[in-house]
C-alpha cells in the first residue's frame, strides 16, 4: 500500500513538472544577430558590416559581401577556413575612413586598435551594390588586399 502511494506521488510530481515545463517554458531562443545592411549601402557601411559578420563568425554574410570575381577565386568553405586560420586583428571599424572613390571603385581604410597599421578594403560596384575585393591567394579575409 505504501509503495502504491509513493508511486502515485512520484507520478503526480512528474506530471506537475511536465505541465510546468510546457506551460511556462523558461528557455527563450537566443536573439538572432542583426542582418548586414544591403551591399548597396555606402562602401564604409559595407566594410563595417563585413567586419561585423567576420567577428560574429557569420561567414555566409561576410562571403555574401564579396565581389563575384572574389567568389570565383575563393569558395565559401575556403573563405571560412581562411577566416578561422588567421586570428582576428583588432580593427577599429568605427574609425574607418573612405579614402578614395572613383566611379565604380572605392577604398576604405580601417585602422588597427593601438597600432599605426591599417587594413585596406577595395570595393567595386556590381549591379548597383558595393562588394569587397578579396582575390589574393593565401591571404586573410581580414586583410583582403586585391
Amino acid at each position: 500500500m505504501k509503495a502504491r502511494v509513493a508511486l502515485l506521488i512520484v507520478v503526480a510530481a512528474l506530471a506537475a513538472v511536465v505541465w510546468a515545463i510546457v506551460k511556462f517554458p523558461s528557455a527563450k531562443p537566443p536573439p538572432k544577430p542583426p542582418l548586414p545592411k544591403p551591399a548597396s549601402a555606402a562602401p564604409l557601411e559595407v566594410v563595417q558590416d563585413y567586419l561585423s559578420a567576420l567577428e560574429r563568425k557569420d561567414y555566409d554574410a561576410a562571403y555574401g559581401l564579396l565581389s563575384k570575381e572574389s567568389q570565383k577565386v575563393h569558395s565559401r568553405d575556403e573563405f571560412a577556413a581562411l577566416a578561422e586560420k588567421y586570428a582576428a586583428p583588432s580593427l577599429d571599424a568605427a574609425a574607418a575612413v573612405e579614402q578614395s572613390a572613383e566611379p565604380g571603385r572605392a577604398v576604405v581604410m580601417v585602422p588597427m586598435v593601438e597600432d599605426p597599421a591599417t587594413s585596406s578594403f577595395t570595393l567595386v560596384k556590381e549591379e548597383g551594390e558595393w562588394r569587397i575585393l578579396f582575390r589574393n591567394q593565401g591571404g586573410s579575409p581580414w586583410f583582403p588586399y586585391p
